[in-house]
């Protein structure tokens, strides 16, 4: 899926959200055949990256890119552990699934 981070405590709360959208980096990738789009966008004032993969993989390899450019621009650590939406969806959903496996082993 795809993955934002801003600089700036508005953005650590999850209060500010500009910079280029998901949606367009999404278009970016479908519309040139790619696999992995990684932004780094600044309008003056916030710094914002912003990145997309078409695959769980490709999705969690431009994350860590994000982050990894992120840390290279001194950004705080916490903001530099940015995961994929899609992954983050598969553990989500892993762990459901041990939970229903764990009842049928009791059960």
């Amino acid at each position: 899926m795809a993955s934002r981070d801003e600089d700036g405590p508005k953005a650590c709360a999850g209060l500010l959200m500009s910079g280029v959208p998901i949606e367009a980096a999404e278009a970016l990738c479908h519309e040139n055949a790619l696999r992995q789009v990684i932004v780094l966008s600044f309008d003056g004032s916030t710094t914002t990256v912003t990145t997309f993969g078409t695959g769980n993989t490709d999705s969690a390899i431009a994350a860590e890119a994000g982050n990894r450019i992120k840390r290279w621009l001194g950004w705080p650590e916490a903001m530099c552990r940015t995961e994929s939406l899609k992954v983050a969806r598969l553990y989500g959903r892993i762990a459901e699934l041990e939970a229903q496996l764990e009842k049928t082993r009791e059960g």
